[in-house]
């Protein structure tokens, strides 16, 4: 059980974090500083390096707030092995309502992601960060199983699962800058572009060479 001190400590932590999401959210990531968020929480600069050293460190722990809830957000869609279709639908369109409702931790989890470690692009890892990987890997091993996507040479499947990320992430991007603007629901939309990615890997004529090599 954790002592008075130390739940206080958290809260506090806490506090900071929350003040250093609403600032990204108001100004962007660049726009952060220890000095600023500590005079938004009524701390001294000094005394917040008792929580964090740096704003790197800040803004890693902010991602790794973002990746814990993204893990779960992903990992509450159940496996559906006798529709994979469904399955896949599903995963997409709960990719896009995290960063719909996250899109401070969505971006600045992603831009860490891209600059500070290397995309890991083979056999899935137990790790928080390869948890978006892992899912859509699930998706597109079970719709092979079925025999619903074709793979036609070695590494495809690894071409496919990144294929279709890449698709599902750049309609979450657009979703939390162009279409937020507009204050639009999409999600007649989302469902059909997504169900028109599937028809179209079902379809087979993804790739005319393997894109790996």
């Amino acid at each position: 059980m954790s002592s008075p001190r130390q739940r206080r400590k958290l809260r506090t932590r806490q506090a900071v974090m929350d003040a250093a999401l609403a600032m990204v959210r108001e100004n962007g990531p660049h726009g952060l500083s220890l000095r600023a968020v500590a005079k938004r929480v009524d701390y001294s600069p000094a005394a917040l390096y008792e929580y964090f050293g740096s704003k790197d460190a800040l803004i890693g722990a902010l991602c790794n707030e973002g990746m814990q809830r993204f893990d779960a957000a992903l990992r509450s869609v159940p496996v559906d092995e006798d529709n994979p279709q469904a399955y896949f639908v599903q995963i997409g369109l709960q990719y896009i309502a995290f960063a719909e409702a996250n899109p401070e931790h969505f971006r600045l989890m992603f831009d860490r992601i891209g600059t500070n470690t290397e995309l890991h692009l083979g056999p899935p890892k137990e790790t928080e960060q390869d948890t978006f990987w892992m899912v859509m890997a699930e998706a597109v091993r079970l719709n092979i199983a079925a025999g619903h996507f074709k793979v036609k040479q070695p590494g495809e499947e690894k071409a496919i699962t990144l294929g279709l990320w890449q698709l599902v992430h750049g309609m979450a991007i657009l979703q939390i800058t162009m279409f937020r603007a507009t204050g639009e629901k999409m999600t007649d939309l989302h469902i059909y572009n997504l169900k028109t990615l599937y028809d179209g890997y079902v379809a087979g004529n993804h790739f005319a060479s393997n894109p790996t090599e």
